[in-house]
């Protein structure tokens, strides 16, 4: 048997999958209601971002797949979403973008899988423009939820952190 390919097995893209996005979805409704500019990282091959597109907001689907990002790209142009879909390749933590372009962000279930969270945590804040939220998913791993907490509760750029950690999700707002 082959390696396992994201998007492609269910072990990575099934009905798990579907239930913490659309939970993500809920939370960026709740916060961000207003559709504006919204940054997904490690978009893959895009289901949230057409979601999200869907729904009025335009999206830079950001990820360091080419692969998956032109799939993305063709999936976005099939839907009719093409116009509001924008796949760039992009690190999470050297982001190509100025500071506060974006509305809102998520990334879901990647921050525990990057050895240098910090830095992509860091560079999402960066980002963000003053007020945007950062809805993330999966960061609540008992070896990194006191890291995520005291990052989002000493940076100066946060003033609202929600942590339904029951559920695996953090949300920040930045100042």
């Amino acid at each position: 048997m082959g390696k396992a390919e994201w998007g492609a097995d269910p072990e990575f893209f099934g009905p798990r999958h579907a239930h913490r996005e659309a939970r993500l979805v809920r939370r960026l409704r709740e916060v961000a209601p207003k559709p504006g500019l919204h940054l997904e990282c490690a978009a893959g091959v895009g289901s949230l971002s057409l979601t999200l597109a869907g729904e009025g907001r335009l999206v830079v689907a950001a990820d360091l797949s080419p692969l998956s990002l032109s799939f993305l790209h063709r999936r976005a142009a099939a839907s009719g979403l093409g116009d509001r879909v924008l796949p760039v390749i992009a690190d999470i933590t050297r982001l190509p973008f100025t500071d506060g372009t974006f509305d809102s962000a998520s990334s879901a279930e990647t921050l525990e899988h990057i050895p240098d969270h910090e830095a992509a945590v860091s560079e999402l804040g960066r980002a963000l423009a003053p007020g945007g939220w950062l809805v993330v998913d999966n960061v609540t791993s008992p070896r990194h939820q006191k890291q995520f907490i005291e990052r989002a509760y000493s940076d100066p750029r946060v003033d609202c952190v929600l942590l339904p950690f029951p559920k695996g999700d953090m949300i920040c707002r930045k100042c």
